[in-house]
């Protein structure tokens, strides 16, 4: 949690955050879904000119990078 605290980029992980309920590193994947109001993910979704699977590539992608920034 201090690791987090310390970059400002990670202030969505933190109680009050987007991401503020995560699970821990040993148990998986810390963040299953994306949430509905995360800010990348909407400018995503506000993307017209790509297809469904284009889409669902990106989210996925998406998660992961979420996923990186636990790490």
């Amino acid at each position: 949690m201090a690791h987090i605290q310390q970059d400002a980029n990670d202030y969505h992980f933190m109680p009050g955050g987007t991401y503020a309920t995560w699970q821990a590193a040993d148990l998986g994947q810390r963040i299953y879904a994306l949430h509905a109001t995360d800010s990348d993910r909407l400018v995503i979704e506000a993307k017209n000119n790509i297809t469904a699977a284009a889409r669902v590539a990106k989210f996925d992608r998406l998660l992961v990078t979420k996923n990186a920034q636990l790490a």
